[in-house]
């Protein structure tokens, strides 16, 4: 290897920081010659200081996104920080790293990268799905059936070699996620996730990492047992535990493991890891930081912008044509009223392309699939 070596990359939020702070000193203490990154979505509303943080700090707005301001109002916060991957990836590709890792800030190491870079020596793309053996049960929020709406591969985790096909690779996904990193499972989209489905077949190198102790997390619990040895090593079967995503966690909430599951804790092991990372996030800053604001959650004169408007501007709604800063109301005095216009006009569409407008409502367990039935029962 001629490279600089590994490093690892994390996206988050502003009011989000302290979950990357997390995931920073994990990976600090799992290997520390592992150069840690975090990029921020978007600008914090206190006295930051990047040099104070325990990694080398990445603003999106540095990374060469074009039309950034039109990005980053087109997307809901989980679809933006989504969207950044491929370019904060990129970035430290073109830094001169050998070997770049992403993880979700709400992911905890626990076990050794040696695995992981000896796996990156044979392979450019590694990738961890969701499942990793059949479901004994005919499917429910935690089996297959969840994972068809969501995508085989969990995008909390991938790492990638620098090599042509992962060039290739990283040209591709930035194109999809320029307009395309949304959450709509109408239109069977899940951020980025679903389009990782096709990686395996387009692309040279990729490797499917079935090991249990990779992204352990609350849809794969059911066919993973944690447990601790009697020295402290935490174990997935007779596997070493490598890491945890802690997706969904609420810091405030000790007794629920995630909010995007109904499964509480089964064992006491999985109790104390959950409560052991929630120290780990007060230890972060998780009080001071969690109750700042979004930065791209209002327009520049404070009124809160609606999801039916980011659609508009995802869409090029000819009423928004010209603004390259949908925010900036003192820019654009009209604002408000054009984007209320693009509104407007999405609402004078058929049923089924109106769904791709509010997508807030389609989300809805109890609305989205009353929406779909009316769309099949029109057609």
């Amino acid at each position: 290897m001629t490279g600089k070596g590994t490093a690892v990359v994390t996206v988050c939020t502003s009011n989000y920081l302290h979950f990357g702070r997390a995931l920073v000193k994990s990976v600090r203490a799992a290997d520390p010659a592992i150069e840690p990154f975090l990029c921020l979505v978007d600008r914090p509303d206190w006295n930051f200081q990047p040099s104070e943080e325990p990694a080398t700090v990445l603003f999106a707005d540095e990374l060469g996104v074009p039309n950034w301001r039109r990005f980053a109002f087109q997307y809901q916060v989980l679809e933006l920080t989504c969207a950044i991957k491929s370019a904060a990836l990129s970035r430290l590709l073109d830094l001169g790293y050998e070997r770049a890792i992403y993880l979700d800030a709400d992911i905890q190491v626990y076990g050794s990268f040696d695995t992981l870079q000896s796996r990156l020596d044979d392979s450019s793309i590694v990738l961890t799905p969701h499942l990793v053996s059949p479901s004994s049960s005919s499917g429910g929020t935690e089996g297959e059936t969840a994972v068809l709406s969501s995508g085989i591969y969990n995008m909390g985790f991938l790492a990638l070699r620098s090599s042509p096909p992962t060039d290739a690779f990283l040209r591709w996904w930035s194109t999809k996620l320029r307009r395309d990193c949304i959450c709509d499972r109408a239109q069977h989209r899940y951020a980025d996730q679903r389009w990782m489905d096709f990686v395996p077949g387009m692309f040279e190198g990729v490797r499917i990492e079935r090991d249990p102790g990779w992204n352990v997390g609350h849809w794969n619990l059911a066919e993973r047992s944690v447990t601790q040895s009697p020295q402290g090593e935490y174990k997935v079967g007779d596997r070493p535990l490598f890491f945890f995503h802690f997706s969904g966690i609420n810091p405030t909430r000790r007794e629920e493991l995630s909010r995007h599951s109904n499964n509480g804790f089964d064992t006491e092991v999985l109790r104390e890891l959950v409560g052991g990372y929630i120290e780990v996030l007060g230890d972060c800053g998780s009080e001071q930081v969690s109750g700042h604001g979004y930065e791209f959650g209002r327009l520049r004169d404070g009124t809160p912008i609606q999801d039916a408007w980011r659609e508009a501007v995802r869409t090029d709604q000819p009423e928004l044509e010209g603004i390259t800063d949908p925010f900036d109301t003192l820019a654009t005095p009209d604002l408000l009223k054009r984007l209320r216009a693009a509104q407007r006009r999405t609402q004078q569409l058929p049923l089924e392309a109106r769904l791709n407008v509010v997508r807030f409502v389609e989300r809805n367990s109890v609305l989205g699939p009353l929406l779909r039935l009316a769309v099949r029962l029109r057609s």
